[in-house]
């Protein structure tokens, strides 16, 4: 593999952060979700948007300097979470740099930072019909639990579920 780093990220990669999530959204939901919705994504309104809530701690996968993928490993937002799970909260990698075992430097490293953090277990959410995404995260250790989630975006519905591993040895 060419040099990849897996760093946590600083202010300046917020517009390579936005850029990449707009972008992994398009290569990732098109057929999934609302095309109308995707073509409305803006790299500008992200990147304003994650600029202004700077308490969330990215991390980056960069491949010869660029940045081609993010996390953001969290504590669980979910009201029925115990203090020590973590969460997941985002992860994508450009489709061009998939299979090449970046996803999963970025998952091991998100996972290492959890532990860092305290936590014992991690969730996450996927869309239902993200087929390919939950292969993967059931690759990394990761298990359906039964948590189901519905949001509407522009009269559109998605179904999302949670995903869970534990962290102890």
């Amino acid at each position: 593999m060419s040099n990849l780093i897996i760093r946590p990220a600083v202010f300046a990669d917020i517009a390579a952060i936005a850029r990449i999530h707009c972008q992994c959204w398009k290569e990732t939901y098109a057929g999934l979700i609302d095309q109308s919705y995707l073509d409305s994504l803006s790299p500008a309104r992200t990147q304003a948007r994650m600029e202004s809530e700077t308490s969330r701690h990215f991390l980056v996968a960069e491949l010869d300097g660029e940045i081609v993928g993010f996390a953001i490993p969290i504590c669980s937002r979910d009201q029925d979470a115990s203090p020590t799970t973590g969460e997941i909260q985002a992860i994508y990698l450009l489709q061009r740099c998939q299979h090449q075992g970046i996803g999963r430097a970025l998952m091991e490293e998100s996972l290492k930072e959890l532990l860092r953090m305290g936590m014992d277990e991690v969730t996450l959410w996927v869309l239902d019909t993200n087929c390919k995404a939950i292969r993967f995260y059931q690759k990394c250790g990761f298990a359906a639990d039964g948590g189901i989630k519905s949001d509407t975006i522009r009269n559109f519905t998605i179904n999302a579920l949670r995903m869970r591993t534990s962290l102890s040895a």
